[in-house]
């Protein structure tokens, strides 16, 4: 039988993961393309919504498919304070 709580667990910390490397690799080649640093492109607070949009979704994960309390604890942390600094980047950008 398929455990679907455990597979949801896991698509959310797989999608995080898609996320961020979706976000390096598109700011990367963005960089490349209009020849400027990557540093630069680091710098914008854009990226770093998404960046911590996708740890946040990773953490989420993580803390899902844990099976201690203490590794769902320090997973719950990483999600609080992801979810805190992508709620601050959004309301940079508003």
């Amino acid at each position: 039988m398929i455990d679907w709580i455990h597979l949801s667990f896991s698509f959310c910390w797989f999608l995080g993961f898609a996320i961020l490397l979706a976000t390096f690799s598109y700011h990367y080649w963005l960089a490349q393309t209009t020849v400027s640093s990557l540093r630069i492109q680091l710098k914008q607070p854009k990226i770093w919504q998404s960046i911590w949009s996708a740890l946040s979704l990773a953490a989420l994960g993580f803390a899902g498919t844990s099976d201690t309390w203490w590794e769902i604890a320090i997973w719950g942390i990483l999600m609080v304070g992801s979810f805190y600094y992508a709620y601050e980047s959004w309301q940079k950008l508003r």
